[in-house]
């Protein structure tokens, strides 16, 4: 029997919980001070976040950024399907979430490329081709003077977590 998760741990229960570094108003104002420009998240806006899970952080801004698109995408069918769940019950209609690899989406650039894009806890979860394959998607995927958020957990800091 093949792995279908090629390497990706599919065995950890995933903490499901809103991220609040994850907002592109927060990371304007960071690059702002830093003197950098962004895309104003005031303005409308392509948002992109690879390994979703059930997007309860995606359909939280797409609650707060009615004028913004939000596109996620996770290879676990399972969170797939809770997060369009969740999307439908909330009606929200500026938020999609897909199921692909990395890989998959490395292959295959949207017709619009993305203003802000993130990942969260993923890059530090995932064997080194998976990075190169989000580094493709991310060259691939977002417009000139975008900005990608890599949010850094690892197995150590969500073992306490598990019984």
């Amino acid at each position: 029997m093949s792995d279908w998760s090629a390497g990706y741990p599919t065995d950890s229960v995933y903490v499901d919980a809103i991220q609040p570094a994850i907002s592109p108003w927060r990371w304007h104002q960071s690059l702002a001070f830093a003197g950098r420009d962004a895309p104003d998240p005031g303005k409308p806006f392509r948002f992109l976040e690879l390994g979703c899970g059930s997007a309860t952080t995606l359909i939280a801004l797409a609650a707060a950024y009615p004028w913004a698109e939000f596109t996620g995408y996770d290879f676990m069918p399972e969170c797939v399907m809770q997060a369009n769940a969740l999307i439908a019950e909330t009606g929200l209609t500026n938020v999609e979430v897909r199921e692909g690899s990395f890989a998959e989406m490395a292959l295959e650039p949207p017709a619009e490329k993305y203003d802000f894009a993130c990942t969260h806890g993923v890059w530090t979860w995932v064997p080194e081709a998976f990075r190169r394959d989000i580094v493709a998607v991310m060259g691939r995927w977002m417009a000139p003077g975008a900005v990608f958020y890599v949010g850094y957990n690892t197995a150590a800091g969500w073992a306490a977590s598990e019984p």
